[in-house]
């Protein structure tokens, strides 16, 4: 499941581009959810303003649906690649693959995910029931993040 947008302006902040992929997170992690599966690889896609396209991808010991691993994921990959100075992003993709991998889980990960699962229960009826783009992530700025917004 992968959400790659080509952007309408170029994303020339490392700030903003962060921003942008806690929107793509959370749309995927809503696909996933939706379909029932999870994701054992999380995937980056980068196109710079002079067309030069880069994936970062990373295989993960617990396959993941929630909005906020996956967003961390792609976080740590983008953290991870080195922007060449004066470069304009236009396009900031996410995808997950590994479909319903086997993962061990320990005890903490079972009662952290039995948490989550609760929390993004409620928010995926919200989105259900009145919209992907009615519910959004205050972002780490302090911005909510409103999908395709």
């Amino acid at each position: 499941m992968a959400i790659t947008p080509t952007l309408k302006r170029n994303i020339v902040s490392g700030e903003e581009a962060e921003h942008h992929l806690l929107s793509l997170a959370s749309q995927v992690g809503w696909r996933l959810r939706r379909s029932g599966k999870k994701a054992q690889t999380v995937q980056i896609k980068i196109r710079l303003a002079d067309f030069s396209t880069y994936t970062r991808q990373r295989k993960l010991d617990e396959a993941v649906c929630y909005d906020e691993d996956i967003f961390r994921e792609a976080r740590n990959l983008f953290r991870a690649f080195h922007l060449p100075p004066g470069s304009g992003i236009r396009l900031l993709g996410v995808s997950c693959s590994g479909f319903n991998a086997p993962g061990e889980l320990s005890l903490f990960s079972l009662e952290e995910n039995r948490k989550k699962e609760s929390l993004y229960s409620a928010i995926d009826k919200i989105k259900a029931k009145f919209g992907e783009d009615k519910i959004g992530h205050l972002g780490e700025a302090g911005r909510v993040s409103h999908h395709g917004k």
